[in-house]
């Protein structure tokens, strides 16, 4: 008897009512939860794990008020049926279950799921059923399988993909050279994101599709994600993939090259409907049309005006690869754009231009009613996809729909230092945003931004999505969260009521936060800690390794989840982030997913439907590392640092990765590098036997190398050609030219002694020979002494620390050189007596033995020091500090909003807008501040004064500079232009927080000179000082330090 399997669907015998009449346990529609019983599991669903055969997976949808699960398998009987004169055995549902009968039956713990039965009797077919259980309230209704699983003998996989794809149809072929290939009995398939009411199909195969190895599904949905998996029996699986079926292109232009490209669009009078054929993946690369000044220090790129609906699409090849748009932007104008929509393409940045769609400041145009991103990879943009900015904007209509679905974003902003966000914001009005089914790796400084009074947004809806480093910005804290969905106390009445939804579901959080944050200074947060942020109502979201717990911070809770946020008006907690379902996982569920390796290993994932469902059923690549080498004939270079190459391993023996042999015990870091805790081990015939590298190398080059030894005196070996040559282990790359290499030898590098790393090697063509002298590290020099009034008896002595390899050091001071054996020098009290006012350096150099090899006298170490002229009369010191009452009328005058008309004075001192934009601040605990909004001019955002003596004088500024990028490396210029350019003088202010600039000291300056004062950047001014010497003032003084 031929055994035949018919696919019964659940929803069928819903609609016959044969399992409605029978079992009474079926949920009725209801409008609110019964929380007097547990939730029935949903997506109830299971596997035969094709490796075993006799192993059923299941897997259900967590249940958030079960305490465990009851799980209860059911022999299936078939019925025999003749079916085209053939028997047939048939599996229908039986009408009741009872769990007296139960072939099996297991309590499931509550985070145990998906479970899995092991052992089971080859070729059984089972029905199932799961039911949530409380020791609190009622057990839940039962959750039932759609259809049967079986059980069965192994079988190999036959590695199934797609040959061919079309709108309605895919053609499934799998691999004839494998084992048993003709054992199959049908193809299974389902929507990868389930559908209510939908349930999987399963096609039986003929014989002559099973001799072919080939089979068309039709009848499918276009631009849709299916799974397809190959069965023999009911269940046996023989091997899966996904699919997308093509978009509907009817209507469209198809285009071949870059130039069709640019020209249809550059020259559109209409709407575009624009196909873009494969052409085996070179790219529509649009640069050099959109750049002037090409290879000047004066290129620029431009953007490509879209002032016409634009549909663009992708004719992606049968295994899902993309075409590839590479280097654009689109800048919104005028009116006729009524829809943007671009699917099955892959939109590259190039890292040359900032969004895929701009609306740029002083742009105008009135928004497509829906702009829209399907299944699309985005990489390389350095600021994010879609922008509205705010100054000088013109904005009219409503996009009702702005879509993100299926997406691949990465690479885009990672460290966020190209400032802009994501999708950012400022201007418009919006219906709904919908972002689902879409992962967002290393990108973005912020994610989702809709801020500032002129914009309205009426629901936001993110579903299903993964975020693996978004907003977890390396370079800058400038972020406002991965959500800044933001009003004013003032605008959220009239312009942000409209939001009446906000939800984030089913989403997972991978590494969100960063190595610099503090406890003093955090910013990877879910959304903007404000008060004037709106926060998502989460239902199931999990997250792993994200923020920080610092004791008596945030409120006690992870940093990630801010406490002001507000959700329906009450502050955001942690238990709102983690409602409906929600976890914090301990383990990355994914296989590696800081180095952007985000395949399952936690098959709690998949079965509660969270994340991303690309990568439900995605399985990571069979790496098979080989056994020998290939010998290189280019240069290559290995850096271990690598997190996407080297991941954290350890090397017990030996293994090949990248064509490197490493020679264990070894220790592989992820982003660190290679080391090893002993030294080199080898034969007698100098092969290595234990912690080395090993590769082969056709012909003569050159072997370059970073390595850090644990003392001055490590080195590494490098046997070559029956030759040995030594690096030392210093940290610095160092070079080694093998000149003399004929054919293909083995390269070995040893490192000599215990705990030596590595995080660099590589091989070039390049023999020019690498300066092997190293030069001795500049002294540091320390004087006792940096201020002295002139004709004082008193002693400079200048000090540093010894350099071991320094046999002496030469002392440079007023012309005169002296060589000392000690890391100290005195000028004596009488030398110092005799010196006029003014500025003195002393200079120090490490020298080397005369004999060395190694090393080179070092770079001369300074120090400075000044005598100071006796002067009389007396200092008078003008200051204008912005805490003093007798500000009050200018704070007044100038007001806590930009003013643009600013015009008056503060004892003297003269602050003027001319049309920038000033204010005053109150900023707590450090006082109020004149804020500018921008950098000044001589014309522009100004402060000046009028010095009141002829004779030298000092300026000094304090402030702060505003900006959120701010780094302890940030430079804001502060510029004294006297008398409208007749002297130009300037101070930077550096790094974060409060400073004190002095701009000049000791300037001679004319009574009556007007000093302007304005900066490079905006900028927080604390307080303004001018110092000067006034003849009448007083008895004779010593001046403070000129220069």
């Amino acid at each position: 008897m031929k055994k035949i399997f018919r696919n019964l669907k659940f929803g069928l015998m819903l609609c016959a009512g044969a399992f409605a009449a029978s079992c009474s346990d079926v949920d009725e529609a209801m409008n609110e939860i019964p929380y007097t019983r547990v939730l029935t599991p949903l997506n109830f669903e299971a596997d035969v794990d094709a490796a075993v055969g006799t192993d059923i997976k299941f897997s259900w949808s967590a249940v958030s008020n079960a305490d465990a699960y009851i799980l209860e398998l059911f022999e299936a009987v078939p019925t025999i049926k003749e079916e085209d004169g053939k028997e047939v055995e048939i599996y229908e549902m039986p009408e009741n279950f009872d769990s007296s009968n139960a072939y099996q039956t297991v309590e499931v713990a509550k985070d145990g799921v998906p479970f899995t039965v092991k052992n089971l009797a080859v070729d059984k077919t089972f029905w199932a059923r799961v039911q949530g259980v409380s020791a609190k309230i009622e057990s839940s209704r039962w959750a039932y399988l759609v259809e049967a699983v079986s059980t069965s003998a192994v079988r190999s996989a036959l590695n199934p993909q797609a040959k061919e794809r079309t709108e309605t149809t895919v053609t499934v072929q799998w691999d004839q050279n494998a084992k048993d290939p003709k054992d199959l009995t049908s193809i299974r398939y389902e929507l990868v994101v389930p559908v209510e009411g939908a349930t999987a199909t399963v096609m039986p195969l003929s014989d002559e599709q099973i001799s072919a190895c080939e089979a068309k599904i039709e009848g499918l949905e276009p631009g849709t994600n299916y799974k397809f998996t190959l069965l023999f029996g009911k269940s046996g699986s023989r091997g899966h993939f996904t699919a997308y079926t093509r978009p509907t292109t009817e209507g469209t232009q198809k285009i071949n090259n870059s130039a069709e490209l640019y020209n249809a669009l550059s020259s559109a009078t209409g709407d575009l409907k624009l196909l873009l054929a494969y052409n085996e993946g070179e790219a529509y690369d649009l640069k050099s049309y959109l750049t002037s000044g090409a290879g000047t220090p004066d290129e620029k790129v431009s953007s490509l005006p879209l002032t016409y609906t634009l549909y663009l699409y992708g004719e992606s090849a049968p295994d899902g690869a993309k075409p590839v748009m590479k280097n654009f932007q689109f800048e919104l104008s005028g009116n006729d754009c009524h829809a943007i929509h671009m699917e099955d393409v892959n939109l590259d940045g190039g890292k040359n231009f900032g969004y895929i769609i701009s609306i740029d400041k002083n742009g105008s145009a009135t928004l497509p009613e829906s702009v829209e991103f399907v299944n699309c990879e985005i990489v390389d943009f350095t600021k994010g996809i879609f922008t509205i900015a705010s100054d000088g904007t013109t904005v009219n209509g409503k996009c009702e729909r702005l879509l993100v679905e299926n997406v691949y974003a990465h690479d885009i902003n990672p460290t966020g230092s190209g400032g802009g966000d994501f999708i950012d914001v400022r201007r418009g009005s919006f219906g709904s945003v919908e972002i689902k089914n879409s992962t967002f790796y290393a990108s973005a400084r912020t994610f989702l931004r809709f801020s500032e009074t002129t914009c309205k947004i009426e629901s936001v809806n993110v579903t299903n999505c993964t975020f693996n480093q978004v907003t977890a910005t390396n370079t800058s804290s400038n972020n406002s969260g991965i959500f800044h969905i933001r009003y004013t106390q003032t605008s959220k009445p009239s312009d942000f009521q409209q939001l009446s939804s906000f939800m984030l579901t089913k989403c997972l959080f991978l590494n969100m936060n960063n190595a610099n944050e503090t406890e003093n200074n955090f910013w990877v947060r879910l959304t903007r800690d404000s008060n004037e942020n709106f926060a998502p109502k989460c239902e199931g979201n999990y997250y792993y390794n994200v923020g920080h717990l610092y004791e008596g911070k945030n409120g006690g809770q992870n940093t990630f989840f801010p406490t002001k946020s507000q959700l329906e008006d009450e502050p955001f907690t942690e238990k709102m982030a983690l409602a409906e379902g929600g976890v914090m996982l301990t383990e990355d569920p994914c296989t590696n997913s800081i180095a952007g390796k985000m395949y399952l290993k936690n098959g709690a994932i998949a079965a509660n439907k969270v994340g991303d469902p690309r990568w439900w059923n995605a399985s990571a690549p069979v790496v098979t590392r080989p056994t020998e080498l290939e010998p290189i004939t280019e240069a290559t270079a290995w850096d271990f640092t690598d997190k996407t190459k080297f991941d954290t391993e350890t090397v017990e023996n030996q293994t090949i990765i990248e064509n490197i042999r490493i020679y264990g015990p070894a220790e592989i870091v992820m982003s660190s590098g290679i080391s090893f805790a002993q030294a080199a081990t080898i034969t007698n015939k100098g092969v290595p036997t234990a912690s080395a590298f090993e590769f082969k190398a056709d012909g003569y080059g050159s072997i370059e190398m970073t390595a850090q030894g644990k003392s001055v005196t490590s080195t590494v070996q490098i046997v070559a050609g029956g030759d040995t040559y030594s690096i030392i282990a210093d940290g610095k790359p160092h070079k080694v030219v093998l000149g003399d290499l004929v054919g293909v030898n083995s390269i070995y590098v040893l490192p000599s002694s215990a705990n030596t790393s590595f995080t660099r090697i590589a091989w070039t063509k390049d023999t020019t020979p690498e300066n092997t002298v190293t030069a001795l590290a500049t002294p540091v020099l320390t004087l006792n002494e940096t201020s002295i009034d002139e004709g004082t008896q008193q002693a400079v002595t200048a000090t540093w620390e010894r350099n071991a390899h320094a046999e002496k050091y030469t002392v440079t001071f007023n012309g005169t050189t002296t060589d000392v054996t000690e890391p100290a020098f005195e000028i004596p009290a009488a030398t110092i007596a005799a010196l006029a006012a003014g500025e003195y350096t002393i200079s120090v150099v490490a020298q080397p033995t005369s004999t060395s090899t190694k090393y080179a006298p070092s770079e001369a170490g300074e120090a400075k020091f000044k005598i100071k002229k006796v002067i009389a009369g007396g200092l008078v010191s003008l200051k204008w500090n912005f805490d003093d009452e007798a500000f009050a009328d200018a704070k007044a005058a100038i007001g806590t909003t930009d003013n643009k008309a600013a015009d008056t004075y503060f004892n003297g001192l003269h602050i003027e807008s001319l049309g920038g934009t000033l204010k005053v601040e109150d900023r707590g605990k450090d006082g109020w501040f004149l804020r500018t909004g921008g950098g000044g001019k001589i014309n522009s955002r100004r402060v000046s004064f009028v010095v009141p003596k002829n004779g030298p004088g000092t300026l000094k500024v304090t402030g702060a500079n505003p900006s959120g990028s701010t780094t302890d490396e940030t430079e804001l210029t502060i510029t004294a232009n006297i008398n409208e350019g007749e002297k130009i003088l300037t101070g930077k202010l550096v790094g974060k927080g409060i400073k004190e600039v002095v701009i000049f000291d000791g300037e001679e300056l004319k009574a009556n000179d007007v000093v302007y004062i304005y900066t490079s950047g905006g900028i927080r001014y604390k307080q303004f000082e001018y110092t000067y010497v006034d003849p009448d003032a007083g008895p004779t003084q010593k001046e403070l330090v000129w220069d």
